[in-house]
């Protein structure tokens, strides 16, 4: 429960209904493999849906990104090739401790500019759980906020992958609320299916990232009740 505090889960506008039922219908294995995302679905499918249980694998290595077109409504469609349509190419060094997912970054990714895309990225603790329905499969969830280097805009979304002890699936990302878009006009949804790779390996500040996270959590908690 206490990652699911961490995973802002209710972004604007969605254009389908969640499943009422025990199994899932979207973002399913097979479609995080075969790349199937046709459009923005409800944030409650980036979260457990059904019965969910304790990660069957864990995560300790690092996530590698590719750069990739997302698809958008964004009035400037990569204007002048500004880069405002592609998520960013980066890695991302993370750890699991029970039913949490720990990126040892929590600062700005600088990204943006270094390559076609204009976006930074910031990423918050996520989620690890597993479904019935996941063939074997664990399953992750992870927060994340693009930004830039030239307005300070910021636009809220999520990522979620399956994976096991060796590979990840294709990432499914998408951005349905803006907290500081340049003007009023750009705001808007995106969504891709990025490709990504896990290497694993060992990190000697897994221990101590683990305490800060509960520590934080802990300071959640105590300001909720206050």
């Amino acid at each position: 429960m206490l990652c699911r505090v961490l995973l802002l889960l209710t972004f604007g506008t969605v254009t389908s209904v969640a499943t009422t039922a025990e199994s899932r219908d979207r973002l399913t294995v097979q479609d995080l493999f075969n790349q199937a995302y046709p459009q923005i679905v409800e944030n409650r499918y980036f979260k457990p849906v059904g019965t969910e249980q304790a990660p069957a694998h864990r995560l300790s290595g690092t996530l590698h990104f590719s750069e990739t077109l997302m698809t958008t409504h964004h009035p400037d469609t990569d204007w002048k090739g500004s880069g405002q349509t592609y998520f960013p190419t980066f890695s991302l060094d993370v750890i699991t401790h029970q039913r949490h997912l720990v990126p040892l970054e929590r600062g700005i990714i600088l990204s943006g500019e270094k390559h076609q895309s204009f976006w930074n990225i910031i990423f918050s603790p996520g989620q690890v759980w597993s479904e019935a329905g996941d063939n074997g499969y664990s399953r992750a969830a992870l927060p994340f906020t693009l930004t830039d280097n030239r307005v300070g805009q910021a636009r809220n979304g999520i990522a979620t992958f399956v994976f096991n002890s060796m590979e990840i699936s294709p990432v499914a990302i998408q951005i349905t609320q803006e907290t500081a878009a340049e003007v009023d006009y750009m705001r808007t949804d995106f969504r891709a299916s990025i490709l990504a790779e896990y290497e694993p390996s060992d990190f000697p500040e897994s221990e101590r990232r683990i305490r800060d996270l509960q520590a934080e959590l802990d300071a959640r908690l105590r300001a909720n009740s206050a």
